[in-house]
């Protein structure tokens, strides 16, 4: 009864404290730089999300791929990170002078030392030309041009996974397949050793794009076939099992930078196969 009474008076009542108002945190610029090293192509990306700063460093080579995640610290004109025991990167950044072909390049100069597992890549820069991330697309020529959404109708994914990144590492195959508005068919494929250590987020492997005959699917049958390109070698096939769970078997391996080649297939894999259509029609 008194509770309905100061339902219907809430003047009586004891008013709730308004909510606290949400923090402002101003995001800082993403940043970008690449370097030629040893015949690798090294890039760092650092973004801001909400405050959240990220380090992003990938290391690539005839299809080969590292990439390393760790925490950083981004101001208007610095970017710091500690890749574990590998390196650091500490640069200070500004506004590239003289004639510019991009609206947002940077010029950074500083310290950057980076060593890769088993000395694959030694990487000692005092200095590197890049961008903030919004202003490496005015008026420049992406990096990298995807499949892209709005020109795909649908897609046929495959993936096989064994192990867990937070037990340790794990490996992982994927393959992205879409359809194109003309009928042609495009396939990603990729397979990477992953694992977390020293407050770092780490995954070796390889992407290569495969033809028709790279990837042979029947989404029906729910079964595929994988002969990837190289640095690829063997083949792997999926085959269907109960509760959707397939057995991925075959003699698949792919080398990694700075270590073994890693195995693809076996009885610790866990795959499948689904289809995905970005839009509806």
């Amino acid at each position: 009864m008194f509770a309905g009474l100061l339902a219907m008076a809430p003047g009586l009542a004891t008013a709730a404290p308004p909510p606290p108002e949400e923090e402002f945190v101003e995001e800082k610029e993403d940043v970008t730089f690449t370097l030629p090293v040893e015949g690798f192509t090294v890039n760092v990306f650092a973004e801001d999300n909400d405050g959240d700063q990220t380090a992003f460093l990938l290391i690539s080579r005839g299809g080969l791929l590292a990439e390393y995640v760790v925490p950083a610290t981004i101001t208007d004109d610095s970017l710091t990170a500690t890749f574990g025991s590998l390196g650091d990167l500490n640069f200070h950044f500004a506004p590239k002078k003289g004639k510019r072909k991009c609206r947002g390049e940077l010029t950074f100069s500083g310290s950057f030392t980076f060593t890769g597992e088993n000395g694959f890549v030694h990487v000692d820069a005092d200095q590197a030309e890049g961008s903030t991330a919004e202003g490496a697309f005015a008026g420049c020529t992406p990096p990298y041009e995807g499949i892209g959404f709005r020109h795909a109708l649908d897609g046929v994914h495959l993936k096989a996974i064994a192990g867990s990144r937070k037990h340790g590492a794990s490996r992982r195959v994927a393959v992205n397949e879409w359809r194109r508005q003309d009928g042609s068919r495009s396939a990603e494929i990729s397979a990477f050793l992953v694992g977390e250590g020293e407050g770092m987020r780490e995954a070796r492997g390889a992407i290569v794009r495969g033809g028709p005959a790279a990837f042979r699917r029947n989404l029906k049958a729910g079964t595929a076939t994988l002969k990837p390109p190289g640095p690829f070698s063997g083949w792997a096939r999926l085959v269907p099992g109960p509760a959707g769970k397939g057995t991925w078997e075959g003699s698949l391996t792919v080398p990694i930078l700075g270590g073994e080649p890693i195995e693809l297939t076996g009885p610790d894999f866990r795959a499948r196969l689904f289809e995905e259509k970005p839009f509806d029609e």
